[in-house]
């Protein structure tokens, strides 16, 4: 009796797997043998060649693959069989295709509220089968913490941070490669900083003096005071009636001599990150204080005289800015009474009272700058008193009378002039 028996037949088995990961495959299930599968005896599975990408073994029967992390690329393994009768079966192949996940990196932007970012996070991404093998299509956002909103657009990142948010916001994201696999959950970082906010500042001053302004004090920035640098700040325009400079952070500003009027200053200011705020606007209005003038008057005494002592006085923002009712009287001599009415002072020289009576008075203008104090000169004279005489003579004599001899002056006696007496009856 002649018994045939067949050899089995070991066909080829693939798989595909991703580096480091390990497969195992029952590569008998597709091998045959005419004297039946039964005939094929597991326990004689051998390895001829491995390819050296990974490392591999047969285990209760099955192939136990484990691609080595780094390595891409296929590999290869070859493998018989015997049947229960000994029996070798041809040498077969297994195919192992191990393909890379891509790798996502880190990716950060720094951007103001409200503004916009676009991102290429694929820049830094990597694959060990080639960048080429990144699915820019396949691009997902999988959180986003919420201060803006993410998107991709054409393979990118667009990032718009919502108006009055700032901080960190944080987006994750994957991506996979052709061959559908996915690469870990990478985080996008964007630091929403908000630009200071520069507003408006006001001072009003006299011509030719100086004045500081903390013009950061009401200035504004959402990521706090502390975020705002007062050594940044800039002067951007000046209207040129005086002179401006920043001094330890405050404005220091001097009208120049003789310019009144408006004068503007526009300024900026960075914070720490070195976003730059809007140009704001100091105005600065120079009035310049009226300029009150020397009087006069002469008076005999007991008399009265209305002087309009603002007839002389000046004020560089025009006549019409000086305020008549704030004359002031800031001392008087005590040789009469002195008042202003309706503008104009009013002066009484006391019964008795001669020689120099002065008056110093300020004014101030609409806007309350006071003036300097000027004096009014009252001279205050007395008429000599003329008294009676008498003389006893004959029909046809003459008789000389000196009749200034008991004529008095409070003046004095040398005031009266004898050259002036003239007969009036």
């Amino acid at each position: 009796t002649i018994v045939i028996d067949a050899a089995p037949v070991a066909n080829k088995d693939s798989a595909a797997i991703k580096e480091g990961e390990t497969v195992t495959l029952d590569v008998l299930a597709n091998d045959t043998d005419l004297d039946g599968k039964d005939d094929i005896d597991p326990s004689t599975l051998t390895i001829i060649t491995n390819g050296g990408k990974g490392t591999a073994e047969f285990v209760n029967g099955k192939l136990v693959y484990t691609a080595k992390p780094g390595e891409v690329g296929t590999d290869t393994i070859t493998y018989t069989v015997k049947d229960k009768h000994g029996n070798v079966s041809n040498e077969t192949t297994v195919t192992i295709v191990i393909d890379a996940a891509p790798v996502a990196n880190k990716d950060s932007a720094a951007i103001k509220e409200g503004e916009t970012v676009t991102l290429d996070v694929l820049a830094n991404d990597t694959d060990l089968d080639g960048k080429d093998d990144i699915d820019p299509s396949t691009l997902t956002i999988i959180t986003n913490g919420g201060k803006g909103t993410a998107e991709f657009v054409n393979g990118k990142l667009v990032y718009t941070a919502k108006p009055g948010e700032v901080g960190t916001d944080t987006i994750t994201y994957t991506v996979k490669d052709k061959h559908g696999n996915i690469s870990n959950e990478a985080t996008v970082t964007i630091e929403i900083d908000a630009a200071p906010v520069a507003n408006k500042d006001s001072a009003a001053i006299k011509e030719g003096e100086t004045v500081t302004l903390d013009v950061l004090a009401n200035d504004t920035d959402l990521d706090g005071k502390d975020d705002i640098d007062p050594s940044t700040l800039t002067i951007i325009t000046n209207g040129g009636k005086g002179t401006a400079e920043f001094v330890n952070g405050k404005l220091v500003y001097t009208a120049k001599p003789g310019e009144v009027g408006t004068d503007t200053i526009t300024y900026t200011v960075k914070d720490k990150n070195g976003n730059v705020s809007n140009e704001a606007t100091v105005t600065i209005v120079i009035d310049a204080a009226p300029v009150a003038n020397k009087d006069s008057a002469a008076i005999k005494e007991g008399e009265t005289v209305t002087l309009d002592v603002l007839a002389n006085d000046t004020d560089l923002d025009g006549k019409d800015d000086i305020d008549p009712s704030t004359l002031t009287i800031i001392t008087n001599g005590g040789k009469g009474t002195a008042e202003f009415v309706n503008g104009k002072l009013v002066y009484t020289a006391k019964p008795g009272e001669v020689g120099t009576d002065t008056i110093t008075y300020t004014v101030k203008d609409k806007n309350g700058n006071v003036s300097n104090e000027t004096t009014v000169t009252i001279v205050i004279d007395a008429a000599p008193v003329a008294n009676k005489d008498s003389a006893a003579i004959k029909e046809g004599e003459t008789v000389t009378l000196d009749v200034l001899a008991n004529d008095t002056d409070l003046d004095g006696k040398d005031d009266i002039d004898p050259s002036t007496l003239t007969i009036i009856t």
